[in-house]
């Protein structure tokens, strides 16, 4: 009997040796007898999952028949990173969104991949990747990561149809300038409309406003001062860049810039008796209430006001499908579309010839190719404004990784050539009512569809051209100030811990006339901390 039960024991086990190591997975169906198999761990954001299972189909019935992919779906990008981190979970390459640098010993060097040529394409895959993304997944001249970053990031988008209805169509502009966007609000709020609401409630990521502020705050120094500003650069008596190695100078040099937009942020975000901009349940909302509110949908079964813009980005109508199938939201053509950033009216401090937000705004048309550009602007002043108004704010934290632990690591890198081709840009953009998830160049069409691209994606589209648009990046995932000392354009020393709406949404924030001194105290209080741990990052 002892022999028997050996005999069986040994032969469970053997089976069991056999599956882990690359039997037969039974949910791998018509693919179960492929000979090499990896596991492709993902991030399912606003896009869903639709386009990774539209592209791994694709390439296993019709470009590599000797392999399955099998999908998987991470619970969270910190799970993630830690289990690559500690060299444990079966997934061979991962679509994650978290930092991943300075992880040499438990990534792939994936260098290699840069010069392999597109699948059925004869280019290499560094020709397709944005340069600014070569430059900053460069780490010391390897790569470890590949950019999935798609640079239409966040931006304001309005419900035509509120505006209608409450203002009548044809009675209202577009806000050009925030003094403009709070004059529009006012016109709204006295008529039971609010402005816009923000997602203070969220715990998955999905309270957008912080980073709208980030994008008036880039407006306010200009794009090359807002990167060195988070480099921690400042400029000296000779008008040099130097980095600041003996206090936060940036901070002190940029004050005005600091309560400028804290100011706006406290203004949007503050509530009011006799006027208020954000939404009164935004206290309470997540993204999906603030989603369905925005479509005209209840807030927690109960009517509630409208809201006539959002700061969000081009995933949202897929994020609200699942509202219409389900019945809860009715209409789904409001005219919901995207528009660029308003200009900050207090960027005037900035321009010589411009004066005042008429003429701001009036600058703004121009650079928007409407009207004329009005007496006495300079050229200087312009560019100023169309960098400005061209802003959008992104976190560049979205990649592809394949872990040292890997198996079948050449299989890996041959799909991600294919990744990279128009045919699989194609592929996952069918699969995303039409959005460009693969940022390598393809330019979704109607004709390539199949179908109509909604006026929503073609507006992001065309916000984010990128022969004018200005990413600002709010991941500094390749940033080591800050990501030695958290480093962000103010401090709020009432809550350190929250974020900017919900802090002056719940009442209790510092004050603008203190925020830039409190913002300079508490950075120098660490400084010399801070560039000693900076040091050691910078020598890894």
């Amino acid at each position: 009997m002892k022999k028997l039960l050996g005999v069986i024991l040994a032969s469970l086990l053997a089976i069991g040796f056999c599956c882990g190591c690359g039997g037969k997975d039974p949910s791998a169906g018509e693919y179960a007898d492929r000979p090499i198999k990896f596991e492709f761990s993902y991030y399912a954001g606003g896009f869903g999952k639709e386009w990774l299972e539209a592209v791994t189909k694709d390439y296993m019935d019709n470009v590599d028949k000797d392999v399955y992919i099998k999908l998987r779906s991470s619970s969270s990008n910190p799970t993630a990173q830690g289990n690559i981190s500690a060299g444990v979970g079966a997934s061979d390459l991962h679509q994650i969104e978290i930092g991943m640098f300075n992880m040499a010993s438990s990534l792939e060097d994936i260098s290699d991949v840069y010069d392999m040529t597109v699948y059925g394409e004869n280019v290499k895959v560094r020709d397709k990747i944005n340069p600014e993304m070569i430059d900053f997944y460069n780490e010391k001249g390897k790569f470890y990561q590949l950019s999935l970053n798609r640079r239409t990031g966040w931006n304001w988008v309005y419900n035509s149809s509120v505006l209608d209805a409450t203002l009548g169509k044809g009675n209202y502009t577009l806000p050009r300038t925030t003094d403009e966007f709070f004059a529009l609000g006012e016109e709204l709020y006295n008529k039971g409309v609010y402005l816009t609401a923000g997602a203070l409630n969220d715990k998955q990521g999905g309270e957008y406003l912080v980073y709208a502020f980030h994008g008036w705050f880039a407006q306010m120094l200009g794009y090359e001062t807002n990167q060195r500003y988070f480099d921690g650069y400042a400029l000296n008596d000779a008008g040099e860049w130097e980095f600041c190695r003996t206090s936060p100078k940036m901070v002190k040099d940029n004050e005005a810039a600091i309560e400028a937009v804290y100011a706006l942020a406290e203004k949007l975000c503050k509530r009011g008796v006799d006027m208020q901009y954000l939404h009164k349940e935004s206290g309470s909302m997540g993204y999906k209430d603030l989603d369905q509110v925005f479509y005209g949908g209840k807030f927690k079964k109960n009517e509630t006001q409208r809201f006539a813009f959002a700061y969000i980005g081009e995933w949202l109508e897929r994020e609200v499908s699942v509202f219409f199938e389900q019945g809860v939201l009715k209409d789904r053509d409001q005219g919901i579309l995207a528009m660029k950033m308003p200009v900050i009216s207090a960027i005037t401090s900035r321009t010589e010839s411009i004066n005042d937000d008429a003429t701001l705004a009036k600058v703004v048309d121009y650079v928007d190719g409407k009207g004329e550009l009005p007496a006495g602007v300079t050229e200087k002043d312009v560019a100023i404004v169309r960098e400005a108004r061209n802003v959008v704010v992104e976190n560049q934290c979205n990649q592809l990784v394949i872990p040292k632990s890997a198996k079948n690591k050449d299989a890996i890198k041959k799909f991600i050539t294919y990744l990279c081709s128009d045919r699989a840009q194609k592929i996952a953009a069918q699969a995303a009512s039409g959005s460009s998830v693969l940022p390598f160049g393809y330019i979704p069409t109607d004709e390539d569809m199949g179908f109509t691209i909604s006026d929503l994606i073609k507006s992001f589209r065309k916000v984010a051209d990128k022969e004018s648009v200005v990413v600002v990046d709010t991941s500094h995932l390749n940033d080591p100030l800050v990501q030695v000392s958290g480093f962000n354009w103010y401090y709020d020393s009432k809550n350190p811990n929250k974020e900017i709406a919900k802090d002056i949404f719940g009442g209790s924030y510092t004050a603008v006339s203190d925020i830039a001194q409190a913002t300079y105290d508490y950075y120098s209080r660490g400084w010399e901390s801070y560039i000693k741990s900076y040091d050691a990052y910078v020598a890894r």
